[in-house]
């Protein structure tokens, strides 16, 4: 992926559409949207591609963690448990430039120790991109919701929520974090030790 080609903001190399304002998928939802935009149909995620796309174009090996029911794109590897070539961390050699993930941290048991697996399988200097459900959406808080483990916030908060911004602070650097109505997006890059 590094510097071979400049992304395309409406496909990637398998055809997935990967800006559905312009693709005219705002908004839409269903087996076939998530086929097509895959977790570009997020609006923070949308919101932040000035910031992703960069990083997955600079690249050479990028994980996306979670992503089988709707994918990255762009040629990443992706590392989920439905996947039966790459069901962890350990089935890809290596360490990698940029590992993210949406809507798959939350159902994690051991957060404390995917964030130390996340920042150990980066390179230094690589990069970590979660995005999570907000703790604004009652109906995803984990007190309310019997798939998810952690309700996540960007501020100090309740015993039972992660305040996401403080982890990436304690474990990675230039930590940049934004939030909308429904979701949390947060970025941290591994320092050089």
């Amino acid at each position: 992926m590094a510097n071979t080609k400049k992304y395309n903001l409406f496909t990637d190399d398998s055809g997935m559409v990967s800006d559905p304002a312009n693709a005219g998928y705002e908004g839409q939802d269903g087996p076939d949207i998530i086929e097509k935009v895959g977790v570009w149909r997020w609006p923070l995620v949308d919101k932040w591609k000035t910031k992703l796309l960069p990083l997955i174009e600079d690249a050479e090996t990028v994980l996306d963690f979670g992503g089988s029911a709707g994918p990255l794109g762009y040629g990443s590897i992706i590392v989920d448990w439905h996947d039966p070539k790459h069901k962890s961390f350990l089935d890809v050699p290596g360490k990698v430039d940029l590992i993210f993930s949406s809507h798959t941290v939350e159902h994690v048991a051991d957060f404390e120790g995917l964030m130390y697996a996340v920042r150990y399988k980066l390179k230094p200097g690589g990069w970590c991109c979660f995005h999570v459900p907000s703790w604004k959406m009652e109906c995803w808080q984990a007190e309310n919701n019997d798939q998810h483990e952690w309700t996540f916030s960007l501020a100090p908060c309740g015993s039972e929520w992660i305040n996401l911004r403080q982890w990436f602070e304690n474990v990675f650097n230039n930590v940049i974090a934004d939030e909308d109505e429904k979701n949390l997006i947060i970025f941290g890059r591994r320092g050089v030790n």
